[in-house]
Order: C-alpha cells, then sequence, then structure tokens
C-alpha cells in the first residue's frame, strides 16, 4: 500500500514539472525543420570535361557532315590528337573532310582529300559507262590509301570557340578517323552543332557532270588520252559553302566557275586549273570544265560540303586568291 503511495506521488510529481513546458514559446523550430534546412542542396554549378574523343567508328557518318563546336571556359593548354586514314579495296571513290579552326583559320592543315581508283589492265569512260577491268586483286594485296596524323598543342584563353568539320563521302571499311582534345584543366564543354548528307563527289571518269567525256588509259601504264566538252555541273549551299573544282593532267583545258552572286572565276593554266572556296557565300554554284588529256587521261573533279566552314572568307586557285 506504501509503495502504491509512492508510485503515484512520483508519477504526478512528473506530471506537475513537463506539463508546463508544453504552453512556453520557444524561437527554436522543431529539430526536423533544423534537420531539413541543414540538408538543403547547394547551388547548381557547370562541370565540364577535360578529355573528349570523337571515332568515326561510334559516329559511323556514311555520306554526311557532322560539325562539333568546342567552348573553352577557362585559360589552358590543349593537345589536339588526331588521325585520318584509310586504305581502298575497290574499285569505287572516297572523298573525306576533316579541319578544326578558331572561327577565323585552320588550325590542322588536312583539310580533304579524294581517290578515284582505275582499273589496271582497262579503263575506259565512254559517254555512258566507265569501264574498269583488273586492280582489284592489287587494291587486296597493297596498302593503297592515306594516313594523315595530327598532333599539336595550343593555348587557349576563357571564351574562345573551336570548330570542328568531318565529311565522309563514302565509308570504308578500313578507315580510321579519331579526334582527341585534353586540357590540363576541366574547361571544355562540347556543343553538336549539325549532321546532314549535304555532301558531294563528283568526276569526269565516273560521268559524273552533263556534257561530253571520253578517255581511256594504257594497260598497266599512266598514260592515255581524254577528251572533255562542256562538263557542266550545279550545286545549291545554303549553310556554308566548302568546294574544290580541279581539272588535273590535260594538255589543254579550261574550268570556269559562277559565283551565287554572278561573278566569274576562270582558270586555264596547263596540266592543272583548280578552284576552292570556303565561306559564308551560299546560293547556286555553276561549275564548266573543257580540256584535252594527253599523254595522260586527264581528270575533272568536283567536291563539296553544304556547311558553315568557320573559316574567313577566301578564294584560292591557281594564281588567284581573293577575298569575297
Amino acid at each position: 500500500m506504501i509503495s502504491t503511495a509512492k508510485s503515484i506521488t512520483v508519477f504526478a510529481t512528473a506530471v506537475l514539472c513537463i506539463a508546463p513546458l508544453a504552453f512556453i514559446e520557444s524561437d527554436e523550430p522543431p529539430m526536423q525543420e533544423l534537420v531539413i534546412d541543414d540538408l538543403e542542396p547547394e547551388p547548381d554549378t557547370e562541370t565540364y570535361e577535360s578529355s573528349i574523343e570523337i571515332h568515326q567508328s561510334h559516329l559511323c557518318l556514311d555520306h554526311e557532315v557532322i560539325q562539333y563546336k568546342f567552348l573553352f571556359h577557362d585559360n589552358a593548354t590543349v593537345t589536339v590528337d588526331a588521325r585520318v586514314a584509310y586504305i581502298i579495296r575497290d574499285l569505287k571513290p572516297v572523298a573525306y573532310l576533316f579541319y578544326l579552326t578558331d572561327g577565323e583559320k585552320r588550325l590542322t592543315n588536312f583539310s580533304y582529300c579524294t581517290h578515284v581508283p582505275t582499273g589496271t589492265i582497262l579503263d575506259i569512260t565512254t559517254r555512258r559507262n566507265h569501264f574498269k577491268i583488273g586492280g582489284r586483286l592489287l587494291y587486296r594485296l597493297i596498302n593503297i590509301g592515306r594516313d594523315v596524323p595530327i598532333d599539336k598543342t595550343f593555348s587557349v584563353a576563357s571564351g574562345d570557340e573551336w570548330y570542328l568539320t568531318i565529311g565522309v563521302y563514302r565509308s570504308i571499311k578500313e578507315e580510321e578517323i579519331f579526334f582527341k582534345l585534353k586540357s590540363n584543366k576541366p574547361c571544355i564543354e562540347i556543343i553538336p552543332l549539325e549532321r546532314h548528307d549535304k555532301i558531294g563527289y563528283f568526276s569526269s571518269w565516273n560521268n559524273d557532270f552533263s556534257g561530253t567525256y571520253i578517255g581511256f588509259k594504257l594497260p598497266f601504264l599512266p598514260f592515255g588520252f581524254s577528251f572533255a566538252d562542256s562538263l557542266e555541273k550545279e550545286i545549291t549551299t545554303t549553310r556554308g559553302t566548302i568546294v574544290s573544282f580541279l581539272s588535273v593532267a590535260h594538255l589543254k583545258g579550261k574550268i570556269v566557275v559562277r559565283l551565287p552572286e554572278g561573278s566569274f572565276y576562270s582558270n586555264s593554266d596547263r596540266w592543272s586549273a583548280g578552284f576552292s572556296y570556303e565561306g559564308n557565300n551560299t546560293g547556286t554554284w555553276a561549275f564548266k570544265a573543257s580540256g584535252i588529256g594527253f599523254p595522260w587521261k586527264h581528270i575533272v573533279m568536283l567536291f563539296y560540303a553544304d556547311v558553315n566552314p568557320h573559316i574567313q572568307s577566301e578564294i584560292d586557285g591557281c594564281g588567284f586568291t581573293g577575298k569575297l
């Protein structure tokens, strides 16, 4: 009985001591709110890369052009490690475009290359067909192609912009295109700009021009004969223009180019006449060539890509350079 009374007394005392606390106001927030405040996330921060790699094995470009923009967010030292290589195993033409610019000029030397294989036993072009006999076994046994390694180091400042352009006219099995950009600190932002199929390569050997072209090459020898009359082709660009128009190995020949605004460029140099342009001039371009090839089967070639080159506009021709 006494023990029960003591227990009641202790319980009553505890209630009297604790109950007033429930009615006392406090400036401190509840414990749960303090925990939530302490766990609030920090403001978002931008994160940039210190190394970027681009590979044709992942891009799988085939009759396509792709372009990237690199934006640097800090002063840094960057290295460019790149390679363009291919080995031809058949008698079909290839053409590649690859260069890096800072918005005004090229930072790498490689621009574009083309290759049109010929038949070793017989190579004859008529008005409608191109007959090629022999050479397939030769191309399978011998590594015929090109390999261009690029290894350069640059200093960049915060806010600098670079542009990488890659074009593949025809993808083949034995080709390698890769680009690696590495910085001494995380400061690189990569921005994909565009990817499309506005790229073209045309040759007189394959009857890709209107007009008349007839030519043949002697068996197992580089010598031959050709005749070209009023070969013509038009292209239209809307984003920007990269173009090269060449007549090579002609004894006598002439090329004429009509630019979109209506001006003309012509060249009649012996053996080789050329025109190239990289810039933002767009519209319809018209190309025309004529010539006689001897003692070689001469070729007329046109390569273009409808893309903003991010290079100061220039026309380059044999014996001519000028601003538009």
